[in-house]
């Protein structure tokens, strides 16, 4: 209809106020004064949503007239749009309004599509596809036809309605049955549209590129229609992919749709094709153009959207090269990778070569796992790409010369080293699918990197980095199948480095040849010429560790490689040197302590061979030295750091001067009673909370190492450790506690358990408290492991009576989920230890304390849990409901919902313990039902 028939229609007339609305529109997009503009954004936006609906509209009708300027009737077009999306209800309910609007859309389009701008055609072509969803199936029942048959001679026009019919849909606000209607009529003319476009397809030679466009867009989008069925496209695809063979951004977008479709693993033939496409027609103009322009946004978009597809249909492409031919997936894999190949450096130069490493990774990974005569098959046929990828794996992670980094900004820095680490599964896919062979190839290459290089120190150093980096990554997928290739590894490198790095990239070079040693130490020291092999390397830790850029992987290095203490260790002209070395870090001050204290351990490993005096003799000087003054006040941050570090000498010392071959730790014993009154005297003095965690910790660390047999000597000084922090620092004072009473109780019984029954009342009388956690989680470990340390009647009542105590006060009043599933299941350790040991004792504790656990713990089952604390709270509840049958029903018949059929359930299943937790969990999830 014309305008002003739609208008006339409509029975309404705006008057003055149009003119008003069209001003607003014009000055709002031209003004510049942002408080007039917020005043008049709120008036169109009122004019939008808040004026009736008919009202609006007709104001919508006035706004797209083509008198007004493009502004205003974008704004028109918009508003309808809107309308259309928020207030369908009212438009239907008015059948006149309804058929007014829809007359004017099509007659808006169909005289306005060749002259008005393409933004608008879009949204009146949107608007009319929103208004048809909401119309479809019983207000307008066959809007494809229907608009078929009215826009033949302008199929364009047709195509771009009909693909908004399909991009809209997920813009449909409805409820979901009827969504679900709509969607299963749109699923139903999908046939028709297929014909639509099938036709225009087919006669693509003689139609104009626009008219094209149109058709693929219309695909796209009836392919993004969730639930489409892919099979029922499939024909028309290859019309689609010969039509947009020159347009890469189409081809982007119908690839990345496609991957993205559900069905694409399910239809084998589909993907076999697109397959072929991408290998026969698509890898040669990508590769082209790469080879014109690496940086091509197009193109790296394409690679992108062909490799995101290639992953997702893996196990179909392999599925298919064991029944068949592999020519395929060989043509696949070589296409990427050429691409993870190309020439130039990442990210200056090229942007696309990371893009297959996933590809790669699913391959292999879907190769790997076929049976042995299909896995055979394909790496046989996937040899010579994955030779490629190898090639590519050394040559694209090569450093740039420094000149060329010196030019790189800080983003191309970080870029490449992400780079880096995306790509280290390259060689451990090639590796994996080639066997030795690939290691052959590193060490050939690593050997001859100064003759590929031409002598060029710095680019054969870099090659060398890449082939050993590779190295690295491979490692943990390295056996005693490999050892030979290993062997040559070591073999070559400790030609190669022969003296202590000087330069930015020697260091980077040796800081990976630390990585990689300590990767592969465990095969080493297993080879038969272990020894020779250890020795090679430790060499090669040695010339680095002085070289401050690479000190701290040399230690991590060489602590890995001795911490087994090797039997060359025991002889004293290799452990002289590596003490001597060791001690020279260990005294060096402009080092990290972090280093420092490597470097003690790595001396405290070789000490550890030697007799405890003479270990005591080499160590007292250094101890005397560094730490005088472990006792002072903590004043400052420097004062903190220097006692952080003087803590870790015993630490570090405790752990390291521990062997095996020494099971009386005579050695440690020596130290701790050099460290006991220093470490005690420290907690003495209201230390920081680092410093006193870090005392702590250092007497676990030797707690840990010292013999059940040697405890007792040191029982009193750690239990005083222990009492001075259990308010103030909690976590650290359990840990050394729990150590404590594994270590003691075995041979201090009675005095342990009388520590024990300190401990808990101390809990019982500071809650509440920031460490009851900690402290319930002790007292948990303790009585489910020592319960013999309950003994004595007297002990055990009150060491029962305050862990069910604290326990209680920590359900009732915790809102820590954490404190209250430990609560539930110190607890359950309770009455689990008391049913099964048949503890009598704590049997009359329990009944004494029914009322109190069991309102408790009935209370709190009913609101919301972690499912691992009902399950502790089910145990304590069932074995009150077994013991003591009628006093808990008597405490339940008190409580809210205590009488309820559930409740009556649980006591009937007393004799199932795990029928019992079921019915908990019902309990507790109808519970909270009721709450919400």
């Amino acid at each position: 209809l014309p305008l002003f028939l739609s208008i006339i229609i409509l029975g309404m007339d705006l008057g003055g106020e149009a003119v008003v609305l069209i001003q607003a529109i014009d000055e709002f997009y031209s003004t510049t004064d942002q408080s007039r503009r917020l005043a008049l954004n709120e008036y169109l936006c009122n004019f939008k949503n808040n004026w009736d609906c008919h009202v609006t509209i007709q104001g919508c009708f006035l706004l797209l007239s083509r008198h007004n300027s493009p502004n205003v009737q974008y704004f028109g077009a918009l508003s309808l749009y809107d309308t259309i999306k928020h207030r369908w209800e009212d438009i239907l309910d008015k059948p006149e309004l309804l058929g007014t609007l829809k007359s004017f859309l099509i007659n808006a389009l169909t005289e306005g599509a060749s002259v008005q701008s393409q933004s608008l055609t879009n949204k009146l072509s949107s608007s009319l596809a929103l208004l048809a969803l909401y119309c479809i199936p019983d207000v307008w029942n066959s809007p494809v036809q229907d608009l078929t048959t009215l826009w033949a001679a302008t199929p364009e026009l047709l195509l771009r309605v009909l693909a908004e019919l399909a991009a809209e849909f997920p813009n449909v606000h409805m409820p979901l049955t009827q969504r679900s209607i709509l969607k299963t009529e749109l699923h139903r003319v999908s046939e028709d549209m297929i014909k639509i476009l099938t036709t225009v397809l087919q006669s693509a030679a003689d139609s104009a590129p626009s008219l094209l466009n149109a058709a693929v867009e219309c695909v796209e989008q009836w392919l993004r229609l969730p639930g489409s069925n892919l099979k029922q496209w499939t024909p028309l695809l290859s019309h689609v992919f010969g039509a947009v063979c020159d347009d890469s951004t189409a081809l982007t977008n119908l690839l990345t749709i496609l991957g993205a479709n559900d069905e694409l693993v399910n239809e084998e033939q589909l993907v076999h094709d697109v397959l072929q496409y991408v290998c026969g027609t698509l890898a040669q103009k990508v590769m082209g153009e790469l080879s014109r322009d690496a940086l091509s946004e197009e193109m790296t978009a394409l690679a992108a959207a062909t490799c995101s597809l290639s992953e997702r249909v893996v196990p179909v492409l392999v599925r298919s090269s064991m029944r068949g031919s592999t020519q395929l997936v060989e043509e696949l894999t070589s296409f990427f990778a050429s691409l993870s190949s190309i020439p130039g450096r990442y990210p200056m130069d090229e942007a696309v070569s990371e893009i297959p490493h996933i590809f790669f990774s699913s391959l292999r990974e879907e190769v790997c796992s076929a049976k042995t005569e299909d896995r055979d098959k394909l790496m046989s046929a996937l040899r010579s790409p994955f030779e490629k990828v190898l090639v590519g794996a050394v040559n694209k992670l090569m450093y740039a010369p420094n000149e060329v980094r010196e030019e790189m900004n800080e983003e191309e820095k970080e870029s490449f080293e992400n780079y880096r680490s995306n790509r280290m599964e390259c060689g451990v896919n090639s590796f994996l699918m080639l066997g030795q062979s690939a290691l052959v190839y590193l060490n050939g290459r690593c050997y001859g990197a100064s003759e590929e290089t031409g002598g060029d120190k710095e680019s054969a150093i870099n090659l060398m980095e890449s082939c050993l980096y590779n190295w690295e990554q491979i490692a943990d997928y390295l056996g005693e199948e490999n050892q030979t290739e290993i062997v040559n590894l070591v073999q070559v490198t400790s030609k190669m480095f022969t003296s202590g790095a000087s330069s930015v990239e020697e260091w980077r070079i040796a800081n990976t040849l630390m990585r990689l040693i300590f990767a592969i130490s465990h095969l080493v020291s297993g080879h038969e010429q272990a020894t020779s092999l250890e020795l090679e390397c430790i060499q090669m830790v040695l010339n680095q560790l002085e070289v401050k850029a690479v000190t701290g992987e040399a230690l991590n290095t060489l602590i890995k490689l001795i911490e087994d203490r090797p039997e060359w260790l025991k002889e004293r002209g290799y452990s002289d040197d590596l003490i001597a070395r060791c001690s020279s870090l260990f005294q060096n001050e402009s080092l990290p302590q972090k280093h420092r204290l490597a470097a003690l351990k790595a001396i405290g490993i070789s000490l550890s061979l030697r007799e405890p005096t003479e270990i005591m003799e080499i160590l007292r000087a250094p101890l005397e030295l560094y730490l005088a003054g472990v006792e002072g006040q903590t004043t400052n941050a420097g004062d903190e750091v220097r006692k952080k570090f003087q803590i870790g000498i015993f630490s570090t010392l405790f752990s390291s001067l521990h062997t095996k071959s020494r099971p009386d730790a005579e050695a440690v014993v020596l130290l701790l009673r050099l460290a006991n009154p220093l470490l005690v005297g420290i907690l003495e003095r209201n230390p920081t909370p680092i410093i006193a965690e870090r005392a702590l910790d250092a007497l676990r660390n030797a707690c840990i190492t010292i013999p059940s047999s040697r405890i007792s000597e040191f029982f009193l000084p750690l239990k005083k450790a222990v009492g001075l922090s259990l308010t103030i620092h909690p976590n650290a004072a359990c840990n050394l506690a729990k150590t404590l009473v594994f270590s003691a109780a075995s041979v201090l019984k009675g005095e342990m358990g009388e520590t024990v029954e300190e401990w808990v009342g101390i809990f019982e009388m500071n809650y509440p408290s920031e460490g009851v956690e900690e402290w319930i989680g002790l007292m948990t470990q303790i009585l489910k492991k020592e319960w013999k340390l309950l003994d004595a009647p007297e002990r055990a009542l009150n060491i029962i009576s305050s862990a069910v105590n604290l326990s209680t006060q920590a359900l009732s009043s915790s809102e820590d989920p954490n404190v209250v599933k430990c609560s539930s299941q110190l607890l359950a350790t309770i009455v689990s230890n008391v049913l099964s040991r048949g503890h009598e004792l704590g049997r009359k504790i329990l009944e004494q304390k029914i009322l109190l656990i069991v309102q408790i713990v009935f209370r709190r089952i009913q609101i919301e849990l972690m499912r691992q604390t009902i399950e502790s709270l089910a145990d304590v509840l069932f074995f009150f409901m077994q013991a003591f049958t009628t006093e808990t029903r008597n405490v339940l018949n008190g409580e809210e919902n205590g009488t309820t059929p559930m409740v009556s359930a649980l006591f009937r299943e007393i004799g199932n313990q795990r029928n019992f937790k079921t019915m908990t969990l019902r309990l507790n999830m109808a519970a909270r039902k009721d709450c919400a």
